[in-house]
């Protein structure tokens, strides 16, 4: 063996011993780092005629790809809750603990306190500054609680926003790290780029879920867990999201442009092509999915439930009584009765309307519930089958409205009734046979239950909502596609009717509305 294969030799071993103990070294160094992977040298023997030398030198990461897969995709899922959790914790301060001086509940049992107070001594100007006071106090805190829902709507918005420009700037980030990789695999310092690609694509996966593959070349892919490609080799797509500031009730999300009051995120891929990521659900795990889900959701239902509290407020606090006259008057002889649809536009708005009939022959009462809703809107279905709930445009006019209800009469089966508009705002509803017999009504008066002696054999009442009974979060209508209101509130009308030998008998109305 010569002098210089023996000193190629001897240098070969100090060279593999030397990245070795800067393994070591950095392994002792870097115990407490985040993102570090622990490394180990491996070498490769060579022969050269009779002398054995270290052929190469290699970093190995000691890392279980298939454990790391798995923590990135349960990281997502960890991020998704923990941002749900956050934003719910917060709605519940906002409420206060059920009993504290704060909380909702304390504050509408002080307002049905003064009400009960001001029942049993009306005449007391003290006990009506209660009332006065605990309705304000009510009002303020419904009001308060709806801002807080929309703040906290606002803040998912925001989340969304940054969390879609940090997803841009990682993948950004991730494209020259990999490149790297690939240009060197077996460089010594492909470990710690290895590392840094994986401190990316861990903080990737805390906003949505991803799946990783990796490549002979080193290269990784990733694909999110709807199957859309977001990285392989470069970014396949890049994402872009239309911030909306101060959102308030109103402000929905939809897929027409239109109508949407949210930001929506439009997805870019290398061809130029643009579609909406939240319309196809794009991301389902993550902090982005979650701040989605919060916004479009779950701050939607539960700004809903304080519309819902206040529309029942109002309508418990609107309803006023109004008796309908019988048609014609007295001392003729009755065949049906009116019922007066005029009010105030600028206080009130009709908002349903209830008749009950017996059928010829004698069976159930029957009811017809007229919700006012948009032409064409799909009303839930009751659990009464007798009680059947029909949509009616009452912004379509008297004349419109009385057409609404003959035809919805003649389709459902109660014949023998006529709905007409004879003038102005009157709705009549007459029975031809007019075999019409009973007392006159009594003005302002409610008439006795059916069935008890002296009852009038049938009756109509229709309601409205009055429009400003306090100040209150938006109020929604129970049926889809209804508009949105200041307030809403509904008082509710009937029509009764014995049956006589063949057809029904119509013998008095009323009416029960709100007012300003």
């Amino acid at each position: 063996m010569g002098l210089s294969t023996s000193l190629n030799t001897a240098i070969g071993g100090l060279n593999a011993t030397q990245v070795g103990i800067g393994v070591v070294s950095q392994n002792v160094a870097n115990a407490g780092t985040t993102g570090y992977v622990r490394r180990s040298v491996s070498t490769a023997d060579s022969l050269s005629g009779l002398t054995i030398g270290v052929q190469s030198t290699q970093v190995q990461r000691l890392l279980d790809k298939i454990v790391q897969h798995q923590l990135w995709q349960e990281a997502s899922g960890a991020a998704y809750t923990s941002t749900r959790a956050s934003a719910l914790s917060n709605l519940d301060k906002l409420y206060g603990a059920p009993g504290s001086a704060t909380a909702l509940d304390t504050i509408f049992n002080k307002f049905t306190s003064a009400l009960q107070s001001l029942q049993n001594d009306p005449s007391s100007y003290s006990l009506r500054s209660q009332v006065i006071d605990s309705a304000t106090q009510l009002a303020r805190q419904l009001n308060t609680l709806s801002n807080g829902v929309q703040a906290l709507r606002s803040q998912a918005e925001n989340g969304i926003a940054t969390g879609v420009a940090k997803v841009n700037d990682l993948l950004g980030a991730l494209t020259k790290v990999n490149a790297r990789i690939v240009a060197s695999p077996n460089d010594s310092a492909t470990a710690s780029l290895r590392d840094q690609r994986d401190l990316i694509l861990s903080e990737l996966s805390q906003y949505v879920d991803i799946k990783t593959t990796e490549d002979a070349r080193g290269s990784v892919s990733i694909v999110t867990g709807s199957g859309t490609q977001l990285f392989d080799g470069q970014a396949a797509v890049t994402f872009s999201f239309d911030e909306h500031t101060g959102l308030g009730p109103d402000d929905q999300w939809s897929t027409d442009p239109a109508l949407r009051g949210v930001g929506t995120i439009k997805m870019k891929d290398a061809s130029g092509n643009v579609s909406d990521a939240i319309a196809n659900r794009i991301f389902r795990s993550g902090e982005i999915a979650a701040n989605i889900e919060l916004r479009d959701k779950t701050l939607v239902q539960a700004q809903a439930q304080l519309d819902e509290i206040a529309a029942q407020m109002a309508k418990a606090l609107s309803e006023n009584s109004i008796q309908s006259a019988a048609y014609p008057p007295a001392p003729a002889a009755r065949t049906g009765l009116d019922l007066d649809l005029g009010f105030d536009v600028t206080k009130q708005q009709l908002n349903t309307l209830t008749f009950d009939y017996v059928p010829t022959p004698a069976g159930p009462a029957q009811r017809f519930t007229f919700v006012n809703a948009p032409a064409g809107t799909t009303l839930p279905i009751g659990t009464d089958p007798n009680n059947k709930v029909i949509a009616i445009d009452f912004s379509a006019g008297p004349a419109a409205v009385a057409t609404q209800i003959q035809a919805a009469l003649d389709a459902n089966g109660a014949t023998g009734f006529t709905v007409a508009n004879p003038s102005g705002s009157l709705l009549r509803i007459t029975e031809p046979g007019g075999r019409v017999s009973g007392s006159a009504p009594r003005p302002r008066s409610l008439p006795p239950m059916p069935g008890h002696p002296g009852c009038p054999s049938s009756w109509m009442r229709g309601t409205s909502p009055m429009s400003r009974p306090m100040t209150r979060p938006h109020a929604r209508s129970a049926w889809p596609g209804a508009s949105r209101s200041t307030a809403t509130s509904s008082a509710t009308g009937r029509c009764w009717s014995a049956p006589p030998a063949r057809r029904p008998a119509i013998r008095r109305a009323r009416a029960r509305s709100t007012t300003g």
